[in-house]
């Protein structure tokens, strides 16, 4: 009942607040993207928040949507954690460690919101933030159409409740995050970069084309050695026609028989 009571109030009760000094972003912001293939699952992302002025988180909630860059091809949707009404399981260096209520879900597939609490039980006024020290909230991961290909951003989603981005403090004041006021539009806090996997027939022609370039080199390196070589009439007369004239017929009729024997001796062995 507890928990229905803080989601109603955080849905419900957005006060005319002030910017907060908790910016929310991920392990891979814009420049440095996820990077993944086509038809295929990624690897983690993490919702991250920092803070600027030592604040105290005592609860937050985002709501996340996926567009297509420019150019990008395909869908790319959240994968983990699926579909809600569910629950998430609490990410590596959690804001709110083991003192959360639990992280919900609503929505799924390209967009979807989610929210927790501190237990007040446990921690009175939330989790202290040190100026500078990062803090993850959620970690989700993508599946990639087979057809994927391209830049895909991930915005926190500034929108009327009670699906916004915004985050509590200690005495329980709703919060804009300073890089998401509810003045503005939706912010770009995440890049994912899908490669697109070849083709069937692509993968083909690759493989013949590299088949061909294989014989046409081979066939290259057998006219590279051709012709044989021959004598010269020098090698010849020490060779065994010493007794002819260098300048004469019947040397030069020695030096044709013998090309013509290398030249049936090379068309015969399959080197011609």
């Amino acid at each position: 009942m507890k928990k229905v009571i803080l989601c109603c109030t955080l849905f419900f009760i957005h006060v005319a607040c002030a910017r907060g000094g908790v910016m929310i972003g991920t392990t891979n912001p814009s420049g440095s993207p996820l990077a993944m293939a086509a038809d295929s699952t990624s690897g983690p992302m993490s919702v991250t928040a920092v803070s600027d002025n030592n604040d105290v988180m005592a609860a937050w909630q985002f709501s996340l949507m996926i567009l297509p860059g420019a150019g990008a091809a395909g869908t790319l949707m959240f994968n983990s954690p699926g579909p809600g009404p569910a629950s998430a399981p609490n990410p590596s260096n959690y804001i709110f460690d083991s003192h959360g209520v639990g992280i919900s879900i609503l929505g799924g597939g390209m967009g979807f919101n989610h929210l927790d609490f501190a237990n007040d039980n446990d921690l009175n006024l939330g989790t202290p933030m040190p100026t500078g020290q990062v803090f993850n909230l959620l970690q989700v991961n993508f599946a990639a159409s087979p057809n994927a290909s391209g830049l895909f951003g991930i915005y926190a989603v500034v929108a009327p409740a009670p699906f916004n981005t915004v985050w509590t403090d200690g005495s329980f004041n709703t919060q804009d995050f300073s890089n998401a006021p509810s003045s503005g539009g939706n912010v770009l806090i995440g890049d994912v970069m899908v490669s697109a996997v070849p083709e069937p027939s692509t993968l083909t022609l690759l493989g013949l084309g590299c088949a061909i370039l294989t014989g046409w080199s081979g066939r290259r390196r057998a006219r590279a050695e051709w012709p044989p070589d021959l004598p010269s009439r020098e090698e010849d007369v020490a060779n065994g026609f010493s007794g002819c004239d260098l300048g004469g017929g019947s040397c030069r009729d020695s030096l044709l028989m013998e090309a013509s024997g290398r030249i049936v001796k090379a068309m015969t062995s399959g080197n011609w």
